[in-house]
């Protein structure tokens, strides 16, 4: 169980790791565009808040196995 949440918590990381980078080179491609003054992480904010969440129940999941392996 341990390792399987080991694992699951990994993948969760590298999916953090893949949005977050996905949306800040969308944000860096937008920002050529705009004008100034204008906010370019207002239309990519979902990719950012998707790395967020991710990283999130990875930490969670990698606390998790932690707990489980002390039981044992």
């Amino acid at each position: 169980m341990v390792k399987k949440l080991r694992l699951l918590a990994n993948i969760f990381l590298g999916f953090s790791l893949l949005s977050a980078a996905y949306g800040f080179y969308q944000i860096y491609l937008f920002r050529a565009t705009l004008p100034p003054g204008v906010c370019p992480v207002d239309n990519n904010r979902t990719f950012l808040y998707l790395g967020i969440a991710f990283a999130l129940s990875s930490l969670i999941l990698d606390y998790m196995a932690g707990r489980y392996e002390k039981k044992d």
